[in-house]
């Protein structure tokens, strides 16, 4: 595993700033005369000074070598946290009030940074040893929220035994950050006096940390997969029922050196096979590409049950990909030719490059969605965005003519589309039906004099699920009026292809035009990789679904389900997994990313049964859900519906359109520890963790967040 290093979440960067006075010394400023520049302390104890943790010890000395008392210590950490007003009490009969150190020992105490040295007595002067003086930290770092639970190996030092128990993890936690380092380079010196340069550069060293989010407790107790986070690297399985590999066949017998090659054979072998079973069956993939997975279809004989579970699991270095969809290499995309250029305008053509899409034309139609490295890619669009970065644009210069069919453009608009080379092909998206329904609509014609632009909702499908007619009977018309909140651009308009990652589609020609392409593109064209249909305790580990225009995955009325360790990418459906009416379902380790709509929906319970109160055990636990949304519908990265204590925990959400957790109608639901970076991109009307009908409900629990 290869964790890469991160910064701190930007909410905790800015408080140690204010609580540490974080800034970067590189040269020795204080003046003592027992400290010379060339003193490896020098800058330590600089830093100290000027920040005001520390002071000199009279007659312009700092006495570097002299021992730390537990007065001291305490003291300095209390000057780090900015002194907060603390009312003295009788906690031990040792520290009387009045003493410079005695509100520092009280606050010590209240946060469990000492316990004393026994229940009456703090023993103010006695002097720290090195392992003190790291459990001391190490508990002033826990009140920042910092996981000291995660340390380097100490063990290889020569005097790792005389380390007392409680000291092990905290100078394991330091010496991972370079805290505190060896006394030499074989031994620790647990017991060895501290000194107070050595404080000193424990001081500056923890302000100059760099701590990635699973360094938080409030964060992930385990690192989250990601291909840029962690490999994927699996054991060799030696014990699996069935093997699976790319240049396997069906015709052979699944064993690891004649392997099958298909998900649809493998499944067939299982049926067979738990017959007889009395232990897990295990189906093993080795790494490739399999290509499309053509909505496998788990049914009540494709089952296994406690006592024979089922897992479909990959094994060895390297991915298990089912790819549903079409991958443009960065090497097939050239400039644009002299016979292009009509459609563009003139200051780009050099930013502009094409890719020919005729080989794949049976397979591609239109382009519902197209995913770079860095994301989902938006048509050619005008306008790209705010100077804020914000996608409100226009929305008060609209209104309606006709409830179903047509809107006028008001005040700059007209003067906008008429700028356009065409409105041929145009798309319009925006909050037209309601405040918080926003919808993309194709348009029929537009009218130069008039400013009216019809719309063709015989050929529309509306991507929210809400048709247009009457509010009331399932749907909304053309009735809301425009807010400066609210978001309309204009898309589909090859001559405002203008932004990095921009795409424009020549149906006519099977051309895909982007500015400044970077890289692999993928294109969603296939449908659902596997249904899940009254299957139980089935597992699937480590496996890549990735392309799809549909529901990646669903299951119904199907109970033991777990997914781990699995990634999912590039879908464009409404849901990349729907859950419906399913318990004891498990989502853990996973990645989703670069999806249009929902992450994982899960409809627990039907509505008419709602207030059963019957768990369903779901729990969502440790996933990276990021890059995810496309502007013209909901998107979320959890939405539960209708549960029973669903657990969602340590999973993070990062660069997401709308909400990260939506849930309604839920019950005892438990939301911790995760961390939500990013949210809520491209409108002001939802939420981080987003609910209505829930507050009807008790019970439902929010903490331990990081926001």
């Amino acid at each position: 595993m290869r964790p890469v290093k991160s910064k701190k979440p930007l909410s905790l960067a800015l408080a140690f700033a204010t609580l540490l006075g974080l800034l970067s010394v590189g040269s020795y400023s204080a003046s003592y005369s027992d400290v010379q520049s060339s003193r490896w302390s020098a800058e330590d104890i600089s830093y100290a000074t000027e920040q005001g943790y520390m002071n000199g010890v009279g007659d312009g000395k700092f006495n570097p070598e002299g021992g730390m008392e537990r007065a001291m210590i305490v003291t300095v950490l209390y000057r780090m946290e900015g002194e907060p007003e603390i009312e003295y009490f009788e906690k031990f009969k040792d520290v009387p009030d009045g003493e410079y150190y005695s509100k520092a020992v009280i606050w010590a105490s209240r946060n469990e940074i000492t316990n004393g040295t026994t229940s009456s007595t703090f023993d103010p002067y006695d002097q720290l040893t090195r392992e003190q003086m790291a459990a001391f930290f190490a508990r002033y770092a826990e009140t920042k929220y910092i996981n000291t639970d995660l340390g380097a190996d100490v063990k290889s030092y020569s005097d790792y035994g005389q380390i007392n128990d409680y000291a092990v993890a905290p100078l394991a936690w330091a010496k991972r950050y370079g805290i505190i380092n060896g006394d030499t380079d074989t031994t620790l010196s647990p017991k060895k006096t501290a000194t107070r340069e050595q404080f000193a550069a424990i001081l500056h060293r923890f302000d100059k940390a760099e701590f990635g989010v699973n360094d938080y407790r409030l964060a992930y107790n385990e690192p989250i997969v990601h291909s840029e986070y962690v490999e994927k690297e699996y054991p060799l399985v030696t014990d699996a029922d069935f093997y699976v590999a790319v240049d396997g066949s069906d015709s052979a017998d699944g064993s690891f050196d004649r392997p099958f090659a298909t998900f649809a054979r493998a499944k067939e072998a299982v049926r067979e096979l738990k017959k007889t079973a009395e232990k897990e069956i295990k189906v093993a993939f080795k790494a490739g590409n399999y290509g499309e997975l053509d909505n496998i279809s788990f049914t009540e004989e494709d089952s296994g049950t406690s006592k024979v579970p089922i897992t479909y699991c990959a094994y060895g270095d390297g991915d298990v990909t089912f790819s549903n969809g079409v991958v443009i290499p960065a090497d097939k995309f050239k400039p644009i030719e002299e016979s292009d250029k009509y459609l563009f305008n003139e200051r780009n053509y050099s930013s502009i490059y094409k890719a020919d899409l005729s080989e794949k034309a049976d397979e591609i139609s239109d382009i519902s969605a197209l995913f770079s490295g860095t994301g989902i890619c938006h048509e050619a669009r005008y306008p790209n965005k705010n100077s804020d970065g914000s996608d409100d644009f226009f929305a008060d210069q609209t209104t309606t003519r006709d409830p179903f069919a047509s809107i006028e453009l008001q005040a700059s608009l007209p003067r906008v589309v008429a700028k356009f080379r065409t409105v041929e092909g145009m798309k319009v998206t925006g909050h037209l039906r309601t405040g918080w329904l926003i919808d993309t609509f194709p348009v029929k014609s537009y009218d130069y004099d008039t400013h009216v632009l019809t719309f063709d909702f015989e050929n529309w499908t509306p991507s929210n699920g809400y048709p247009l007619t009457e509010e009331g009977s399932g749907g909304f018309p053309l009735m809301y009026e425009g807010r400066t909140t609210d978001t309309v651009f204009f898309s589909n308009l090859s001559d405002q292809l203008d932004d990095d990652g921009e795409y424009w589609f020549d149906k006519k020609t099977n051309q895909l035009y982007v500015y400044k392409p970077s890289g692999d593109y993928t294109i969603a064209v296939g449908g659902s990789f596997m249904t899940i249909d009254e299957a139980d305790y089935l597992s699937f580990v480590g496996l890549d679904f990735n392309g799809s225009t549909a529901k990646a995955i669903t299951a119904t009325s199907a109970d033991n389900l777990k997914f781990d360790r699995c990634t999912m990418s590039n879908i464009a459906g409404s849901v990349v997994i729907e859950v419906n009416r399913c318990s004891s379902f498990n989502l853990q380790s996973c990645e989703l990313y670069k999806f249009g709509d929902t992450g994982v929906r899960v409809e627990a319970r039907e509505k008419s049964k709602r207030r059963e109160l019957v768990s369903q055990n779901i729990v969502i636990d440790n996933n990276y859900f990021h890059d995810f949304g496309l502007i013209e519908s909901w998107s979320e990265g959890i939405s539960l519906d209708n549960a029973y204590e669903a657990k969602v925990s340590h999973n993070y959400f990062k660069n997401g359109a709308h909400a990260a957790i939506r849930y309604d109608n839920c019950i005892d639901t438990l939301i911790e520890y995760n961390v939500f970076d990013n949210m809520m991109w491209t409108t002001a009307d939802y939420g981080a963790v987003y609910t209505w009908e829930s507050v009807t409900y008790r019970s439902n629990k929010i903490r331990y967040n990081l926001f």
